[in-house]
């Protein structure tokens, strides 16, 4: 039983090589510090997410964990928020003597400064742009053709939704959509940053309704690809409507 973790805590993406990345960092690590626990987890867009991982290390017996955040440039707000889900995630595990403590930002360090010097002092460092295989100015020709979809559907990836579980309930839902034949036919999927009612997630919206869905899993992913999706019907027990007169919404990451 290892008693001491290691969180590498990274920012996701669309594609395979933020977590390809991180992988990589982790088992670097995992290499130097062997008395250790060691695992990746991202803010937003990707999982696990911190509560997964840190949820991983308390069930695997450490009890002293340690977070550091392995993105550039820093976010303070992002960055305070989260604090407040570390504090909240060591009340719900109170009687665990679990502890865990956030390492200061990597653009802080001094060693990152350095690695940067050293990579643009290397004249022969990366790939010279007229030399790379495969590049188009225009892109691909489908690029420039709208899908004629049904339905647009907006799944919230921002960092409390990814905290909340949207990660394991977007994947849900989206192989849903492809076991039905509706992925990017008749539902064309984007993925984004928040969506703003946080305290409501995981959310998303489907137009051209305009349907807020709030407080989603597994479950209400079911019901949405069956109901609103299969039949036209929206889901009544899990829509919201925006609120009737505009507010100053908070920052997200505060």
């Amino acid at each position: 039983m290892k008693r001491h973790a290691v969180v590498l805590l990274g920012r996701g993406g669309y594609s395979d090589a933020p977590k390809v990345q991180l992988a990589g960092l982790v088992k670097r690590l995992e290499c130097t510090i062997t008395d250790n626990l060691v695992l990746g987890a991202f803010v937003d867009q990707a999982t696990p997410s911190l509560p997964q991982a840190l949820d991983e290390c308390a069930e695997s017996g450490a009890r002293r964990i340690l977070v550091v955040p392995v993105y550039v440039p820093d976010d303070r707000n992002l960055g305070a928020w989260i604090l407040k889900l570390i504090k909240r995630w060591m009340a719900n595990h109170a009687g665990e003597d679990v502890h865990v403590s956030v390492s200061r930002p990597l653009g802080d360090h001094e060693a990152i400064a350095e690695a940067v010097v050293q990579i643009a002092s290397d004249p022969v460092s990366g790939d010279h742009v007229s030399q790379v295989v495969g590049l188009s100015d225009n892109g691909e020709p489908g690029w420039s053709v709208i899908p004629p979809h049904k339905y647009h559907l907006l799944q919230c990836r921002g960092p409390r939704c990814t905290a909340r579980g949207s990660g394991d309930t977007w994947d849900h839902l989206n192989g849903r959509l492809q076991d039905e034949g509706m992925l990017d036919k008749d539902v064309l999927v984007a993925q984004t940053g928040c969506l703003y009612p946080c305290n409501l997630g995981p959310v998303m919206v489907v137009y051209p309704e305009g349907v807020w869905y709030c407080g989603m899993d597994r479950s209400a992913a079911d019901r949405v690809v069956g109901e609103h999706f299969g039949k036209g019907q929206v889901v009544s027990d899990y829509a919201r409507t925006p609120a009737p007169q505009a507010q100053r919404m908070p920052d997200p990451s505060s």
